[in-house]
C-alpha cells in the first residue's frame, strides 16, 4: 500500500485530537439549555422563549457537530460572549472551531479576532484553529488578513515621496483595475514581514517573481509596461501606502514568533502556539477535511511531522510509560532521600540526574514507534521533478547553492544546544571579551555543594577550561568537521562560527597546541544574573612580572546562549586529558637531504 504524505500530516496533527470546543453565539451553549433560554421550535429551528436570542437551525448545528463526534472529539459549546477574552476556557481544546461574526452580521469581527489572536500568541497548548464564517469562499481573505496585519509588527515607513510618484505612475497606466489581483493583502504582508528595505533589494536583482513566487503577476505588469526597477519600487509604495492605512491600528510592536502565512487561495496562519484554517458556513467540506487540507498546504517538514508524532505518542503512552520503569519503589525512595539530603537549592543536582534518566527512558521506549513513522515519510517520497532532491527534501525550501551554509548549521545543531542550568558543567562556553573558553571538567567535579566537608560551604570550585580559537574562515574548517576538531557556534547575527581547542588546524598532533587553565569559581560555579545575562566570576594564578609571586587575578565570565551537548563535550574532555598525559618518546624520522 502506497503511503500518502497527507496520510502522514493526518497521523502527526489530526489523528491526535481528542476535544473539540465550537466558539459560536449562533449555537446554544449547555446553559442556555439547561436554563430555559433555548427550546425546540418548529421546522427544526431552536428557539428563545423570551424572545431575545437567535440561533441557527438545529439541523445545521447537529450536522457539523457530528463531523467532530464521528473523529472521536469531546464537543463544548461556548457562545464568546463575556468569557471571549479569557483564553483559558479553550486552551485546554485540541481544536478551535471560531465563528467570525461573534460580534453579530455587522460587525467588525473584533471578538473573534482578540480570541484568535490570543490563542496564537499567548497559550502554551498548541492548538488547531478552524474560523468559519457566514461569508462565501471568495471572501475569506477578509477575515485572513483582519487576523494577519494582528500577528504581525509594524511596517517600515515608506518615503512619501515614493508613494506619491507610484499614485501618479498608476493613473497615467490606468492600471488599477488590474492591480487589485496582481497586489492584494498577502503581497502588502510579504512586503511587510521582509521589511521594505529588504524588499527593494530584492527588486535590484531583477529576479523578483523568482525570490517572491506570489509577485509572478506584478512581473508580468512590469515587463508588458517596460518599467524600471525604480518603477516597480514606486508602484508597491503605493499600493502598501494604501493598504497601510487601512490596517495602521491592527500592527503589534512584534510579530509573533514562527509566524506564517499561505501565499495562495487556501488560508491559513501558523504561529509557534498554534495553526488556523478558513472556511464557510455555506461550504460542504467537513471542518476536519478543511483543517486536514490546508495543514497539507503548509507542508510541514519531515522533521515537523518527527517533532508531532514524538509529542503526540508522550501524550498518548506518557502514563503506560511512566509505570513501565517506575513499578519499583526502592529506586524512588532512594531518589528521594538523595533530594532531601541534597537540600533547598535554586539547583538540584539530583532533579536534573532524574530527568535525564526519565528523558532516555521515555526516549527508549517510544524509538520503535518513531523509527516506523519515519519508514512511512521515506516510503511517501519520490524523486523531484527536474532536480535532484527528492519531493519532501524540497520542502525546505533551499537551493544547492545553500549547501554550505546548510552544513554549517546542521553541525551546530546536532553539538550545541541552548544554554541550560545555573551552575558550571561540562561544554559551558565562557566568553571573557574576544576570548572564548570551554568548560573541560568532569561533571562529578561542577557540583556545587558535592565536596563539602564537615557541613560548611566551601566559597569556591576550581575547574579546568580549554581556549577556543577562533577560525577567520569557516570555509578552512567545513571539510574537517568531521574530525571533532572544531567546534560551531551560533553567533548573535544568527551566522555559525567554527572555534578549535587547537592553536593550528593543520599538520601532525605534535605541532598543535592546547591552552587550557585551571579556574577557581566563586560561589561554587553558581552564575548570577547581571542585565538579564548569565555572569560567573571566577580567578587564576599570574605570576608577578617583577616579584614572581602567584597572585590571583579576577574574569568576569558572561556565560555563552550556547552549550555543547554531553556527548560532544566528553570528546573535547577526552582530547584535552590525552594532551595532559601525553609523554615525550624518542623516535626518530629520517632527515631528506637538502636539495641542491
Amino acid at each position: 500500500m502506497t503511503v500518502n504524505y497527507a496520510d502522514l500530516i493526518h497521523e502527526a496533527f489530526v489523528a491526535p485530537l481528542r476535544s473539540a470546543t465550537i466558539i459560536d453565539d449562533e449555537y446554544p451553549t449547555w446553559e442556555d439549555w439547561l436554563g430555559g433560554h433555548a427550546a425546540h421550535g418548529t421546522n427544526g429551528k431552536i428557539t428563545d422563549p423570551k424572545g431575545k436570542r437567535r440561533w441557527e437551525s438545529s439541523e445545521k448545528i447537529v450536522k457539523r457537530i457530528e463531523q467532530l463526534r464521528e473523529r472521536s472529539l469531546i464537543v463544548d459549546i461556548h457562545d464568546g460572549g463575556s468569557e471571549s477574552g479569557r483564553i483559558q476556557n479553550y486552551h485546554h481544546s485540541d481544536l478551535v472551531i471560531l465563528d467570525y461574526q461573534l460580534d453579530g452580521q455587522n460587525g467588525d469581527g473584533s471578538r473573534s479576532m482578540e480570541i484568535a489572536r490570543r490563542l496564537l500568541t499567548e497559550n502554551d497548548h498548541f492548538n488547531l484553529i478552524v474560523l468559519h464564517t457566514q461569508q462565501d469562499d471568495d471572501r475569506l481573505i477578509t477575515p485572513f488578513v483582519d487576523l494577519l496585519t494582528r500577528l504581525m509588527r509594524h511596517p517600515d515607513a515608506i518615503n512619501q515621496k515614493l508613494i506619491d510618484q507610484g499614485e501618479d505612475l498608476i493613473a497615467e497606466l490606468e492600471l488599477s483595475e488590474r492591480l487589485q489581483s496582481a497586489f492584494g493583502p498577502q503581497h502588502y504582508a510579504t512586503i511587510s514581514a521582509y521589511g521594505w528595505a529588504h524588499f527593494r533589494t530584492g527588486l535590484a536583482d531583477g529576479n523578483l517573481a523568482e525570490n517572491h513566487p506570489i509577485f509572478a503577476e506584478l512581473t508580468e505588469i512590469a515587463a508588458e509596461q517596460e518599467l524600471t526597477k525604480q518603477q516597480i519600487a514606486q508602484l508597491t509604495a503605493a499600493l502598501c501606502h494604501k493598504l497601510n492605512q487601512k490596517y495602521r491600528d491592527h500592527f503589534a510592536g512584534n510579530s509573533a514568533p514562527g509566524l506564517t502565512w499561505s501565499k495562495g487561495d487556501n488560508l491559513w496562519i501558523k504561529t509557534n502556539r498554534g495553526f488556523i484554517a478558513f472556511t464557510s458556513k455555506k461550504s460542504k467540506t467537513n471542518l476536519i477535511e478543511v483543517l486536514l487540507g490546508a495543514l497539507s498546504n503548509w507542508q510541514p517538514t519531515p522533521s515537523r511531522l518527527i517533532s508531532g508524532k514524538i509529542r503526540n505518542l508522550l501524550h498518548a503512552q506518557g502514563s503506560q510509560l511512566e509505570d513501565h520503569f517506575l513499578q519499583r519503589d526502592h529506586v524512588g525512595w532512594l531518589f528521594y532521600r538523595s533530594l532531601v539530603e541534597e537540600g533547598k537549592q535554586s539547583t538540584s543536582p539530583a532533579v536534573n540526574s532524574e530527568l535525564s534518566r526519565q528523558v532516555e527512558r521515555y526516549t527508549d521506549l517510544i524509538r520503535d514507534g518513531i523509527t516506523e513513522f519515519g519508514a512511512k515519510i521515506l516510503e511517501s517520497d519520490a524523486p523531484a521533478d527536474g532536480g535532484c532532491d527528492t519531493r519532501n527534501g524540497g520542502m525546505y525550501s533551499f537551493s544547492e547553492a545553500e549547501n554550505d551554509d546548510a552544513h554549517d548549521h546542521y553541525n551546530c545543531f546536532v553539538s550545541c544546544k541552548p544554554h541550560t542550568g545555573l551552575h558550571l558543567a561540562p561544554g559551558k562556553i565562557l566568553v571573557d571579551g574576544e576570548d572564548y573558553w570551554v568548560v573541560v571538567s568532569p561533571s562529578c567535579d561542577l557540583v556545587p555543594g558535592q565536596k563539602n566537608s564537615g557541613g560548611k560551604t566551601a566559597s569556591y570550585m576550581k575547574f579546568t577550561a580549554a581556549r577556543l580559537h577562533p577560525k577567520k574562515n569557516i570555509v578552512d574548517v567545513r571539510s574537517s568537521a568531521e574530525t571533532g576538531n572544531f567546534i560551531f557556534l551560533k553567533m548573535q547575527d544568527e551566522k555559525v562560527k567554527a572555534f578549535s581547542i587547537y592553536g593550528a588546524a593543520e599538520g601532525s598532533t605534535g605541532e598543535r597546541y592546547l591552552t587550557q587553565r585551571a579556574f577557581l569559581a566563586d560561589n561554587e560555579g553558581r552564575f548570577h544574573d547581571s542585565d538579564g545575562n548569565l555572569e560567573l566570576i571566577a580567578r587564576f594564578e599570574v605570576e608577578h612580572s617583577v616579584s614572581k609571586i602567584l597572585n590571583f587575578q579576577r574574569v568576569d565570565f558572561v556565560v555563552h546562549d550556547q552549550q555543547l551537548r554531553y556527548e560532544y563535550a566528553l570528546n573535547l574532555l577526552s582530547k584535552v586529558g590525552a594532551h595532559a598525559s601525553r609523554v615525550g618518546l624518542d623516535y626518530r624520522c629520517p632527515q631528506k637531504p637538502p636539495q641542491e
